[in-house]
């Protein structure tokens, strides 16, 4: 049943949006009720500490996580600034108003919901499939990639496969989902300032 589940959550849903038989418009609605079910069935798991959920953990770690999200951010920016100059802080400069409410909501309704679906239930859940560390990072990546699908392009998959490495491995180290939300809001929200979000709404270059 565990194995249904995950491959219904991680691969089946993620391809019915990818083939369009369901709306892109339905995806916070649906990412939502998964976060509900994830909840649920934590809640009642009696060896999973429900406070993993909103606790910070190790806070020392969070050294570590701004240092190479520093790294990364230059990085970024110069893949943006030298191959897609036209989008590079497109969006905050032409649109600050909804940049600013993109700063503020994405973090509560994006980027927490998805890793306490793609980090501490899939952890708790399905970690007895993969005895291999290294093995369970890579899968927990390449499928939180595959749920990025449904974006049609290979950046948006091929910088969440990325970002999933980075967030799998985080909450390995910590077990914080408060710790692994915030490292997920930073690079989502500097995306999106760049001008690299626009790949996780637009375009279609897959194929």
């Amino acid at each position: 049943m565990l194995i249904l589940e995950l491959i219904s959550l991680y691969f089946l849903l993620p391809l019915i949006f990818y083939l369009q038989w369901l709306a892109k418009a339905y995806f916070l609605p649906v990412l939502l009720t998964v976060l509900v079910y994830a909840v649920f069935l934590l809640y009642r798991d009696k060896q999973f500490l429900i406070k993993q959920l909103w606790q910070l953990g190790e806070i020392d770690y969070l050294k570590v996580i701004l240092l190479r999200f520093v790294l990364a951010a230059a990085l970024l920016s110069v893949f943006t600034f030298y191959f897609f100059p036209e989008l590079f802080l497109r969006f905050p400069s032409q649109r600050p108003h909804l940049w600013l409410i993109v700063m503020l909501l994405y973090p509560i309704l994006s980027a927490y919901p998805q890793e306490v679906i793609s980090r501490a239930f899939f952890f708790q859940r399905y970690t007895h499939f993969f005895p291999n560390i290294s093995v369970l990072i890579i899968v927990n990546a390449a499928l939180f990639a595959w749920m990025h699908i449904l974006f049609g392009n290979w950046i948006a998959i091929g910088l969440s496969f990325v970002g999933g490495l980075l967030f799998a491995h985080t909450y390995h180290k910590t077990r914080s989902t408060l710790l692994v939300t915030i490292e997920h809001a930073l690079y989502g929200n500097f995306l999106f300032t760049i001008g690299l979000g626009w790949f996780f709404f637009h375009g279609n270059q897959l194929g």
